[in-house]
Order: C-alpha cells, then sequence, then structure tokens
C-alpha cells in the first residue's frame, strides 16, 4: 500500500514539476498579448 502511494506521489509531484514552467510560460505569453 505505502508503495503504491509513493508511487503516485511521484508521479503527481513529476506531472507539477513539469506542468509549472509551461502554465507559467503560457501565462506570460498571455500577459505580453495583452500589453501589446
Amino acid at each position: 500500500m505505502l508503495g503504491s502511494w509513493t508511487l503516485d506521489s511521484f508521479i503527481i509531484g513529476s506531472v507539477i514539476l513539469f506542468a509549472v514552467p509551461i502554465i507559467a510560460c503560457i501565462h506570460r505569453q498571455i500577459q505580453q498579448g495583452k500589453c501589446e
């Protein structure tokens, strides 16, 4: 049980770490588009 929970947490953490920079980049591009 603990092993599967750790694996799920590792997958979720990896997805978050991978998604955060992409979301930040998209958000920055949207802000630049509004500013122009």
